[in-house]
């Protein structure tokens, strides 16, 4: 007999099914499918916020270079004005930094058997689309704005108030996510 041919028993087969799904993983299910979608929406929102982190990193670099001169004996310490606009520079990076952070580690859908059960899982996944529609979208603009602005654009009161809005987004997204999830 081939080992290609070869089937084991079935009272095998259904321990090792057993096995799989005793484990809580759904083979071959759409809510496995589901889980899998779910790791690529926050992946995607995720790296739109790594880009941004990455443009606020230059930006940061390029302000530093151009307006935090090193210290000399003539001016041993920097501008108070160019060291809050820095903070504020700062400030913004950590807040995408935590909001990255928040995204990548976000809950996924439940997929086990008894909370399927007990929710109503297509309204579920429904808003939830909704909600990760508004999260990547507001991450990729979030990024998209960024590149066009440099060290005093985004300083001034309408750059600020862009970054806000996008991060304003994506924090509303999360919350909504969160609610749904919950």
């Amino acid at each position: 007999m081939a080992a290609a041919d070869a089937s084991p028993p079935a009272d095998l087969r259904g321990a090792w099914a057993l096995k799989l799904s005793g484990a809580g993983f759904n083979w071959y299910r759409s809510e496995t499918t589901l889980q899998a979608d779910d790791v690529l929406v926050r992946t995607r929102a995720g790296a739109s916020l790594t880009a941004a982190l990455a443009r606020l990193a230059e930006i940061e670099r390029l302000f530093r270079h151009r307006h935090m001169p090193p210290p000399t004996r003539q001016l041993p310490f920097p501008d108070p004005g160019r060291v809050q606009e820095l903070r504020r520079i700062e400030a913004l990076r950590a807040q995408v930094s935590a909001l990255e952070t928040k995204v990548r580690g976000s809950p996924m859908p439940p997929a086990d058997r008894v909370s399927l059960r007990h929710h109503d899982h297509e309204a579920v996944l429904a808003r939830l689309v909704e909600a990760d529609t508004d999260m990547v979208g507001a991450a990729d603009d979030l990024a998209t704005c960024l590149r066009g602005l440099d060290d005093q654009t985004i300083l001034a009161d309408a750059g600020q108030a862009a970054c806000a809005r996008w991060v304003g987004y994506v924090e509303s997204a999360l919350m909504r996510r969160a609610a749904i999830m919950a």
